[in-house]
């Protein structure tokens, strides 16, 4: 199948229903898409969107306030651990000189849910800042037929 848009008014294509593709899709804009949860893929989904990277990253982020000892615990939510490897921390303290620190991740237990915590540290007490956690998303299938990151131009 093959669609071409006249003009910038006109579709290439409509499709009204479910698509599947299995293989690679090369998009040229915006891009959203499902993928099955990975604590529960025979009931539940992940919607994402997409952040323009040569690596398939997920993304986390949010605010953190430390106590009054500088200490705060970053819960990611649940299938973070279990979709993603080498994970990357990131803060940033806001307003006010502190040295920040990720002192400890704790993975999850088997005994316990699957909530990895990301433990952060800052000089002084009540400082407010922004952290970031960005893992790699990892499929074994993905893996196996990852594209190149550089390729030949098109006509």
């Amino acid at each position: 199948m093959f669609g071409k848009a006249g003009n910038l008014q006109c579709l290439a294509g409509w499709f009204s229903g479910d698509v599947v593709v299995w293989g690679r899709l090369v998009v040229g804009g915006g891009k959203s898409f499902l993928i099955d949860h990975p604590l529960d893929p025979e009931n539940r989904y992940l919607q994402h969107a997409c952040v323009e990277s040569p690596e398939p990253l997920n993304i986390c982020r949010g605010t953190v306030v430390t106590d009054d000892n500088g200490q705060a615990a970053v819960q990611l939510p649940a299938y973070f651990e279990a979709l993603n490897t080498n994970v990357t921390h990131q803060l940033t303290v806001i307003g006010q000189f502190a040295q920040a620190v990720v002192s400890e991740e704790i993975p999850s237990q088997p005994s316990k849910p699957r909530i990895m915590t990301t433990v952060a540290g800052t000089s002084t007490p009540e400082a407010w800042g922004k952290w970031k956690e960005l893992g790699l998303h990892y499929e074994r299938e993905a893996a196996l037929s990852a594209p190149a990151v550089e390729g030949p131009g098109t006509d």
